[in-house]
């Protein structure tokens, strides 16, 4: 039988009788949580889900699981620091990733690889720290923008980026990966930059 907890409390397995998937527990827990609590993590047999709203993980059913553990946080605290913690992995990311890109240029390829997964981990945090806090400050990126540009189409642009840099990876393409990391995540990095310091500006002056 499956062990399902919220921030370490055992939860009544009555209450998921119906769920299917871990998606549907999610879900189900999301909309019972109190309006200023949000999921922050979701961790299946002890290992956490990245990204999310979009893993692939989300869609296994649960019979084929032992232990879901899910963690939820003050909504307040991430409205007040999200965007800190946004723009401050933005800063940390770029610098390593174009060194993982020169290392890649200059075929130093064990090099280039190391930095590089450690820039992949920090990319889907923040990922995952740019939804966690749009839900906490009730964003809506359909209608907000950036030099005319909508924050979903940033964050559905960055996700992109980031598939086609694996797949890249993946296939050992490192001219390739060097250039999109450069020309495409790079940019679209600034755009980001632009974004959440404009954000900062507005939610300072609404404070």
């Amino acid at each position: 039988m499956i062990r399902i907890s919220i921030d370490d409390s055992l939860a009544e397995s009555a209450n998921w009788e119906k769920a299917e998937s871990v998606e549907d527990v999610v879900k189900a827990v999301t909309l019972g949580l109190p309006p200023d609590r949000i999921v922050t993590s979701v961790s299946v047999d002890g290992q956490m889900l990245t990204r999310q709203q979009t893993c692939p993980a989300l869609k296994e059913r649960l019979q084929s699981i032992r232990e879901l553990q899910i963690r939820t946080a003050d909504a307040r605290a991430w409205a007040i620091h999200g965007l800190d913690r946004a723009v401050a992995d933005i800063n940390r990311l770029q610098q390593s990733l174009l060194l993982a890109a020169e290392y890649f240029r200059d075929e130093r390829v064990q090099e280039g690889n190391r930095i590089f997964l450690r820039c992949i981990e920090g990319l889907e945090r923040f990922l995952d720290t740019i939804v966690l806090t749009r839900l906490a400050m009730k964003l809506d990126f359909n209608r907000m923008c950036v030099d005319g540009i909508p924050f979903s189409r940033l964050e559905k642009d960055l996700s992109l980026i980031l598939r086609s840099i694996v797949t890249a990876q993946e296939q050992q393409d490192y001219e390739t990966l060097a250039d999109k990391v450069e020309y495409e995540l790079l940019t679209c990095f600034h755009s980001w930059s632009r974004g959440l310091q404009q954000l900062k500006l507005s939610a300072h002056s609404n404070a």
